[in-house]
């Protein structure tokens, strides 16, 4: 077995000692321990991407280095309209998990500066100063982006 996978196998969540579980899988003592363990990768998995690659549209998960568009691979670029997907994609989840009991303070935090900070790279939308971002004014960016892509990422969030 190598040992990237042993290392997987070796963060997936415990149960405490002397959980007995029901037969229905999603009990709470089952369904509590996945919901913390969710949340804990969303987070990395977030505040990875800030870290590293905002405001880009990905994060490259071996390297740690923001997904760009790169001229001469041209396919690759559809996915990648320049306008900070991967926020776009996490806003729905962190209002989602702001009404969790034990992180929801956090999430809310995260929702409002990540609103923020679109709204600083790509404006407000209005038709004054204030609507014109470091980066464009709202999504009036020459970019080729797959339709497809953009939908399930970016409209997607709101369903």
């Amino acid at each position: 077995m190598s040992s990237r996978l042993i290392a997987a196998a070796q963060r997936l969540p415990a149960f405490p000692r002397g959980t007995r579980l029901s037969a229905n899988p999603w009990d709470c003592a089952f369904s509590a321990i996945h919901r913390q363990e969710t949340e804990r990768m969303f987070y990395h998995g977030y505040e990875s991407y800030l870290e590293h690659a905002f405001p880009e549209d990905e994060l490259r998960p071996l390297t740690c280095g923001p997904l760009t568009r790169d001229n001469k691979n041209s396919e690759h670029n559809d996915v990648l309209g320049n306008y900070s997907l991967t926020l776009i994609d996490s806003l729905s989840t962190l209002a989602i998990l702001s009404s969790s009991p034990e992180s929801g303070d956090r999430a809310l935090r995260s929702f409002q500066d990540g609103v923020k900070e679109f709204v600083r790279l790509y404006g407000d939308g209005s038709s004054g100063p204030a609507g014109q971002g470091e980066r464009a004014r709202g999504f009036d960016i020459d970019s080729k982006v797959q339709v497809f892509e953009t939908v399930i990422r970016g409209l997607g969030m709101y369903f």
